[in-house]
């Protein structure tokens, strides 16, 4: 299939070729950012019918969200880290097992923190992709590897010293 990927390291390629272009899909994106500029679900919602979550601080992106097409109704514009995940996966219907969830925040130590407050306990996740930044020496490998292995999940990829993807074996 032929698509045209916004991703910045490949991340939205890689959930497409993982879940074999699967369609309707479920995401969850924290740090959301622009809605088409290096963004990893634009091509899921534009050309594979997927919906989910999108989390950012910067109150401007609704506004970016709905004028490149995109559904800003569930652009929630908050301090990700204050954020009550599962109170906000219960109160949007979100199923026990979602498709991709991805984290980018600055700098990648509030990533970190993100991935800390997600309720890995309730939700699933098939594909996960994040920003470590260990590149730019920040230390936030080998704890956000520890946690997310603890939860079940396999590291698959490590991109540029900037993102590791991973799938729960289970579901993919």
């Amino acid at each position: 299939m032929e698509l045209k990927y916004n991703s910045q390291l490949g991340q939205d390629k890689w959930v497409c070729e993982t879940l074999k272009f699967l369609k309707n899909g479920v995401w969850v994106d924290v740090g959301c950012g622009m809605p088409d500029y290096i963004n990893n679900t634009y091509v899921l919602e534009k050309e594979l019918g997927w919906k989910g979550i999108s989390i950012d601080i910067d109150p401007r992106l609704t506004d970016a969200w709905e004028g490149a097409g995109r559904d800003a109704k569930m652009v929630y514009t908050t301090d990700a880290i204050a954020l009550d995940y599962k109170k906000l996966f219960e109160e949007n219907n979100m199923p026990k097992v979602i498709d991709y969830l991805t984290v980018d925040l600055e700098p990648p130590t509030l990533t970190l923190e993100a991935l800390f407050k997600i309720p890995f306990d309730d939700y699933k996740f098939k594909c996960i992709t994040y920003e470590t930044d260990s590149y730019r020496n920040f230390d936030t490998v080998e704890p956000s590897r520890e946690f997310i292995q603890s939860k079940g999940y396999k590291l698959v990829k490590e991109v540029s010293r900037q993102d590791d993807y991973w799938i729960h074996p289970d579901l993919v």
